[in-house]
């Protein structure tokens, strides 16, 4: 004569319920496709988190190499000014110089000539 399972009401031959021990069955297998689950998208998001900090320390890498790039620019743009303007006071100051020369070497001709 079959039993009745007092949990589902099912009939059943035997030691346990059949319908019951399927569905515990199930119920197994889901909680621990779950906890599957769940640490799947835990390492999903240890993940994204470290691509994340990565992403940021690129971010800030590049920020300082601009400002790096910048600074340089800076420098090279203010070193060509200054080269400028001293190859400017070179020009000058050879200018001076030749007309320094040019009135020397008249006096001196002036100095050289006979007086009458």
């Amino acid at each position: 004569m079959p039993d009745k399972c007092v949990h589902c009401g099912s009939e059943y031959i035997g030691l346990t319920c059949p319908t019951c021990s399927d569905r515990e069955e199930r119920q197994k297998i889901a909680r621990a496709q779950l906890k599957t689950q769940q640490a799947l998208l835990e390492t999903q998001r240890e993940v994204l988190d470290a691509a994340r900090a990565q992403r940021e320390l690129l971010e800030e890498q590049a920020e300082a190499e601009a400002e790096r790039a910048e600074e340089m620019q800076r420098s090279i743009e203010k070193q060509a000014a200054e080269q400028r303007r001293s190859h400017r006071e070179t020009v000058a100051d050879s200018w001076k110089l030749q007309a320094q020369s040019m009135a020397d070497r008249a006096w001196q001709l002036l100095d050289a000539l006979p007086l009458r």
